[in-house]
């Protein structure tokens, strides 16, 4: 089983640059995680499907783009989740963990979601726990990635980065940075001396101007299956 590790290069999937049209009603086959692509910039019904603590919460965002983005990320995800657990959107009650990481009340199946700028990743998995998390290089391009990678990840990833040219250090900074995020949000609150295995990362190939990876525990032994909700579609290269 492949362990986390600092090194982007540890456990790559690469996907084709067409996402297809996900189902009503989606199947899991095997041990499958179900990796959904959402584009924040299509207007979507916000009143009839969020709950009164999430349009609250909504209220509580300061920058008008960013609570637009935020309550139309969760109607997507109350969407998404809805064509597993075969309710109307706005039945579901979304509930969190100690930690804050979002979970059905009822029970059903776990989900991690990330957005960055208009993207949206939503990961959902039959059993196990799942994690994920996108950022765009538009949003997160820090001029001294070297020094980053230094006070977030260490010298030996600073190193490995000052040996890089500067566009290709950026983009290995937000590989480490996904990485880490996506196990983070995988275990929420479990404490990771609790576990016998770690999380199985995987990197999500989002065309030139994303990245994003994906933790699964145990670790999921099939590929993501990756799916567009409507008519959201991804960047091709």
């Amino acid at each position: 089983m492949a362990r986390f590790t600092e090194n982007p290069l540890d456990s790559t999937f690469r996907p084709a640059n067409d996402w297809q049209l996900g189902p009503e009603a989606p199947v899991f086959s095997d041990d499958q995680v179900h990796v959904w692509w959402v584009e924040l910039g299509v207007a979507r019904d916000l009143g009839t499907f969020l709950s009164a603590d999430e349009h609250a919460r909504a209220a509580r965002i300061a920058r008008p783009q960013a609570r637009e983005r935020w309550a139309r990320s969760r109607v997507a995800l109350r969407i998404v989740l809805a064509r597993y657990v075969g309710v109307q959107p706005h039945a579901l009650r979304i509930a969190a963990e100690p930690l804050g990481k979002p979970c059905l009340q009822a029970g059903g199946p776990s989900f991690n979601l990330s957005h960055s700028g208009d993207v949206e990743l939503i990961a959902v998995r039959d059993r196990g726990r799942v994690g994920i998390d996108v950022e765009l290089f538009e949003r997160a391009g820090p001029r001294d990635p070297v020094s980053v990678a230094r006070r977030a990840f260490g010298a030996d990833a600073a190193t490995r980065l000052e040996a890089l040219p500067p566009p290709t250090a950026q983009r290995e900074l937000l590989c480490l940075w996904v990485r880490r995020e996506a196990h983070q949000k995988c275990l929420g609150a479990v404490a990771p001396a609790q576990l016998e295995d770690k999380p199985l990362i995987q990197e999500l190939a989002l065309g030139a101007h994303a990245v994003a990876a994906l933790a699964t525990l145990p670790a999921a032994t099939g590929e993501p299956r990756l799916w567009r909700l409507a008519d959201d579609r991804p960047p091709s290269d």
